[in-house]
């Protein structure tokens, strides 16, 4: 009877979550027939007793719409692993991203420039309010064209613009859903190939991010570095950093 009410009790917590994410319902499905619906958690119902789970599938929140899964494929992975999924809301269209930047570009002065990582939030979708137009049908971003004196953009699809800007021009990237874990110990990337993450309950994870080429990993880092602060070079090959939530980051170049 209590496993039943347990049951139950994730189920309507799930239920909430898909009627707020619509992408998480989506990609539930995609993944339905070959894995099954994960078991779902908030993030502080983890516990250090699922270190003794054989058959791990579970699904958990860690803000701003993002959710972590966690689970062995059934084909295995390159590793042997298993697997560390960020579900984040579904990506903006790239013509859409081109002409926002170009617009935002010519809005942003000098002036604008704040350290502070709030702030620099709040500046950034100040600038985008003045420069979309919300409308409430679908919008062929395709047709887009650069100089348009206000972007229209569907409703639907503001929301993961937002997301979209702020994860890649405050904060760190693809890397943001991983330092938004509070499970995660350690994110390594060692070379070409996947970024690995160390769970404090689960040990070792393979991402589902994955750099195929050395230019594509250094352009990442160089980029990176220049975001926390510290450049770097072939005559500053080391860098040592503080994020803004108090985890070290260290990169060699």
């Amino acid at each position: 009877m209590a496993v039943e009410a347990s049951m139950y009790s994730m189920d309507a917590k799930l239920s909430k979550y898909l009627k707020t994410y619509p992408y998480l319902a989506s990609y539930i499905k995609s993944i339905e027939r070959s894995i099954g619906i994960p078991m779902f958690y908030e993030s502080n119902e983890l516990s250090y007793d699922m270190k003794k789970l054989r058959n791990v599938n579970i699904l958990y929140p860690v803000g701003e719409g993002i959710f972590i899964h966690i689970y062995m494929p059934p084909t295995g992975t390159v590793s042997g692993y298993r697997k560390y999924i960020a579900v984040e809301p579904p990506r903006i269209h790239p013509n859409l991203l081109k002409v926002i930047e170009m617009k935002l570009a010519e809005t942003i002065s000098e002036s604008d420039v704040v350290e502070d990582v709030d702030e620099r939030r709040k500046l950034l979708l100040s600038k985008l309010d003045k420069v979309v137009r919300v409308v409430d049908s679908p919008v062929d971003y395709s047709r887009l064209k650069e100089g348009v004196r206000s972007i229209p953009i569907y409703r639907a699809d503001y929301d993961y613009l937002k997301y979209y800007l702020v994860r890649d021009r405050v904060g760190l990237g693809f890397l943001e859903p991983f330092i938004r874990d509070p499970w995660l110990e350690d994110i390594t990337c060692k070379g070409v190939g996947f970024v690995y993450v160390f769970h404090k309950i689960f040990g070792p994870l393979e991402t589902n991010i994955e750099f195929k080429t050395e230019e594509e990993l250094d352009l990442f880092v160089l980029k990176l570095a220049e975001r926390v602060g510290k450049p770097i070079s072939h005559a500053r090959p080391i860098v040592d950093a503080t994020l803004p939530d108090g985890s070290r980051i260290n990169i060699v170049y």
